[in-house]
Formats: C-alpha cells, structure tokens, sequence
C-alpha cells in the first residue's frame, strides 16, 4: 500500500512537490494557530495583571 503510494508519487516529481507543500502549509498553519494563541495568552494575563 505505502510502497505503490511512494512509487505513484516518485514517478511523478509533481504529485511529490504538491503533497510537500500541503504538509509544509498544514504545518504553517498549525504553527501559526499555535503562535496566535500564546499571543492572545499574554495578552489576557497583562489585562488581568
């Protein structure tokens, strides 16, 4: 299953780079939720300082 999935990628570069980027955007994504929230974070603890 992993193995036929890899070579369908490997044997079309395009598919590889397109899955690349999607796990590079989900990651941005995530990284940016998480950064939001830490901001929002301290933000709410100076109010309440």
């Amino acid at each position: 299953m992993i193995k036929k999935f890899l070579n369908s990628v490997f044997s079309n570069p395009k598919n590889f780079m397109d899955i690349m980027s999607y796990a590079l955007y989900l990651r941005a994504m995530e990284y940016a939720q998480l950064m939001s929230a830490e901001k929002m974070d301290t933000v709410n603890r100076k109010k309440a300082a």
